[in-house]
């Protein structure tokens, strides 16, 4: 097992919670903050630079802000990220926005009226930094699984359970192209056999599309409509807000419901408890 310390980058434009950020992160033995960063542009660099295993980002910034950040990270030189801000209260766009660009987590500073009581978060910041490291090597994997010439499953039904062959469109792209094309078709297809097998999904059932098209979740969730002969529906939380969010799931009969935790725990929070599904 590897016992080197997790490498943080800790990004935040105030230098008070740059040092308190970072004293709550190294008390912990496992941890070693590598690296502090006041806006958006010393954050990509230190990225470059240093390749920290985890990075915390604040989403009010100066110039490019904390969303701006993710989104160049997730595309360029993707690493798990925490975001740490008041603004990513439960249930705040700002969240949602950021889970959807490929946040791992995200952790709120608490306000009791001018005073800032983030010590109250660290022993969660700690604990979700550490389950964040566990993520790296299979976002990694992004950028090097067409190299390593694993053979894709024999088992991925091509037909569905109607006995109908299906059309599909793949864009690949080589050296050079679009940096947005992340999700290759291996692992594409394999992630598509895990699910497929997971949920038992045949023909009759009805998927959530609650992931953006150009995420990775998103554009499994599309393959296995497609290659189950299922049905695939799609609902914007930006949008519709997650107040609508119940009486869509049974307006539209889903049988399969794909979501991430933290999201998800916002709609529980939604529910009245007399909702049937």
């Amino acid at each position: 097992m590897d016992s080197s310390p997790i490498r943080v980058l800790v990004v935040d434009d105030s230098a008070f919670m740059r040092k308190v950020i970072g004293n709550m992160l190294s008390s912990d033995s496992r941890i070693s903050v590598v690296a502090a960063a006041r806006n958006g542009d010393e954050a990509l660099a230190q990225v470059k630079a240093l390749k920290p295993d985890v990075m915390t980002l604040d989403i009010e910034m100066p110039g490019m802000n904390g969303l701006d950040v993710l989104r160049h990270v997730m595309e360029e030189m993707p690493l798990p990220v925490i975001m740490v801000s008041s603004l990513t209260e439960e249930g705040a766009l700002q969240t949602l926005t950021a889970l959807d660009l490929g946040a791992v987590d995200y952790i709120p500073k608490h306000l009791q009226g001018s005073a800032i009581n983030i010590v109250t978060i660290q022993r969660d910041l700690i604990e979700k930094v550490v389950m964040a490291s566990q993520m790296r090597p299979k976002l990694a994997q992004l950028a090097r699984r067409t190299s390593t010439g694993r053979p894709v499953s024999s088992n991925v039904n091509l037909m569905g359970n109607s006995g109908r062959g299906y059309k599909i469109v793949a864009i690949g792209c080589s050296t050079g192209g679009p940096k947005g094309v992340i999700q290759n078709h291996r692992n594409a297809l394999n992630n598509t056999l895990h699910y497929t097998n997971s949920f038992h999904l045949c023909a009759d059932d009805r998927l959530t599309h609650l992931h953006s098209s150009s995420y990775s979740t998103g554009v499994t969730e599309t393959l296995m409509a497609l290659l189950n002969g299922a049905t695939l529906c799609p609902f914007s939380v930006q949008e519709e807000g997650l107040n609508g969010l119940a009486d869509w799931l049974n307006d539209e009969a889903v049988t399969i419901f794909n979501w991430m935790p933290t999201p998800f725990r916002h709609f529980i929070g939604t529910l009245s408890g007399r909702e049937t599904f």
